[in-house]
Formats: C-alpha cells, sequence, structure tokens
C-alpha cells in the first residue's frame, strides 16, 4: 500500500522514462517485456495512472535495473517513505547532530566529513582540517564549502590525474533521481547536477555507466600531501537523519572517510600539524 506522503505517480513517470531513455527501450518494446500495452506506459510516464507495486518490480525487472534503481522507482511510486522536510540544524536534532560529531571524532586520524546530498560539508574532523591545511595552505582553492567543488577546483589547481569518471557516474544518476522525485524543485541538487554534467571527469553515458557498477566499488582521489602523491581511498557511509534504525528513510547526509592506500603515509602525524576549519566543531 502507497504512504500518504509519496511524491505521486508523476515523480515514477519521470524516472520510468529517464530510464527508458538511457537504455535506448522504446515504449513498444516495454510494454511487450511486461506484457501490456505501449498506451499503458504511456500513462505511466505522464503520471495519469499509478503502477501497483508489483507492476513496478516487474518494469524494473524488464529493464535490468539492479537494487538500488529498483528501490528508487519503487520510491518514486509511492511504495517507500520518503521525506524532504527535515534538516539537520533544526532543534529536535541536537541529540543527532552529537551523535555524528562522536562519529566524526572518533573516526580520527582518518581525515572524514559529513555532506549532505548535494557535497555541501557539514562537519568535519580535526583530521580533515589538518590534511584540508596541507592540500591547500595558500588557501588557493575557491569552494571549500563543497567536497566536489573543492576537490574539482584542488585537482585543477594541482593537475593531477584523477579516475573519477565511474564515482561522479553514480553521483550524477543519485542526484538525477532525486530531483524526479522533488519534481526538479531542489535548484542546488539541480545546479550540482549540471556543474557535473559539465565536468571534463564525467563521461557522456554517466546514466548507463552508473547502472552497471556494483554496490561497494571503491572510489579514489590522488592529493598531494608533504610532496608526494597519495591515492585515498574514499569511502562514503549514508547516514539517515532520523538515524540508523530508521530503515526506510531516504538517506540525507554520508559521511565521506579518506583512507590513504599505502602506510607511509603516517595520519597521526598528519593530525598533529592541526588545521583551522569553520566546520571543526569539537
Amino acid at each position: 500500500m502507497a504512504n500518504s506522503g509519496d511524491p505521486g505517480p508523476a515523480a515514477f513517470g519521470r524516472m520510468l522514462k529517464f530510464w527508458r531513455g538511457a537504455l535506448d527501450i522504446s515504449q513498444e518494446e516495454l510494454a511487450h517485456r511486461i506484457e501490456s500495452a505501449s498506451r499503458y506506459i504511456s500513462r505511466l510516464e505522464k503520471g495519469d495512472a499509478r503502477p501497483s507495486k508489483e507492476m513496478v518490480e516487474r518494469i524494473a525487472g524488464a529493464l535490468s535495473l539492479g537494487l538500488r534503481d529498483t528501490t528508487n522507482l519503487l520510491l518514486a511510486a509511492g511504495y517507500t517513505d520518503y521525506s524532504r522536510s527535515l534538516h539537520l540544524d533544526q532543534p529536535e536534532f541536537q541529540h543527532r547532530r552529537e551523535e555524528l560529531l562522536l562519529k566524526l571524532k572518533a573516526l580520527d586520524p582518518h581525515p572524514s566529513l559529513l555532506v549532505d546530498m548535494t557535497g555541501q560539508i557539514l562537519m568535519v574532523n580535526r583530521a580533515w582540517a589538518a590534511l584540508q591545511a596541507q592540500l591547500d595552505p595558500e588557501r588557493r582553492v575557491a569552494d571549500t564549502g563543497n567536497i566536489f567543488g573543492f576537490l574539482f577546483d584542488y585537482a585543477a589547481l594541482n593537475a593531477l590525474p584523477q579516475q573519477w569518471s565511474g564515482t561522479l557516474s553514480v553521483l550524477m544518476l543519485s542526484l538525477q533521481q532525486l530531483l524526479f522525485l522533488q519534481g526538479d524543485e531542489d535548484e542546488s541538487v539541480l545546479n550540482l547536477l549540471r556543474r557535473l554534467e559539465s565536468s571534463p571527469y564525467a563521461p557522456a553515458n554517466w546514466a548507463t555507466q552508473a547502472a552497471a557498477r556494483d554496490a561497494g566499488q571503491q572510489f579514489q582521489a590522488n592529493l598531494l600531501v608533504a610532496g608526494k602523491v597519495h591515492s585515498f581511498v574514499i569511502h562514503s557511509h549514508i547516514e539517515n537523519l532520523l538515524g540508523p534504525l530508521v530503515f526506510s528513510s531516504v538517506p540525507n547526509m554520508a559521511m565521506m572517510t579518506f583512507t590513504p592506500r599505502d602506510e607511509e603515509l603516517d595520519l597521526v602525524a598528519l593530525l598533529a600539524q592541526g588545521g583551522e576549519h569553520p566546520l571543526l566543531l569539537y
């Protein structure tokens, strides 16, 4: 049974039309695969009909979508909880803020940040403040408030090779599906997606690349620390605003942790060098 606060059939229609286009499947072909009529697919995409949960799952199977994208398709049709009106800075989430701050502290000496789903930095730990001070001692990077903006500006300033096409493909797909659910109302999400699309690291076929990637694949960045290029693996852990026990809540934030691939870089020594950051809250 659909939830009373679901985003409505229009969101499902937008997402369905997107996947058909990305996978180059006509309405007629999709209808054939699910043993239905093309006019039904047309009605779904226009938001004139709401599919049953079983039909959503059948369509996802016909499109060969994985678990993540099937879940998002179900969410768009109203079969999972969805909330977009809650924010970490609201007074009722003081206890959650304290929990996340403790988690950041526990991750020292690994540089870590809490970001929202557009990459805006919400909190950092001491290790990130120290790493950022090493990466940008002269404060040449213009965009320090967004982790993606920071990494893009940093890579351009230092001319470091990066293998970010897969990472950006997954991120762009996440943003695009969020826009489907919100009806393109969130300008911050839309602006970030447009920024990523114009990046030289983003492939033209990002949607199909993202759909083909397995869950749990590692992302990485090459960073210049103490005069040497080090490869960092970036682990992203989803943080639901309402806490880890709310399984059906849409993720609102991510905890990003940078771990060097080699042991030569002494993170404890890096942390001891210190650094300032306006979002270092302890």
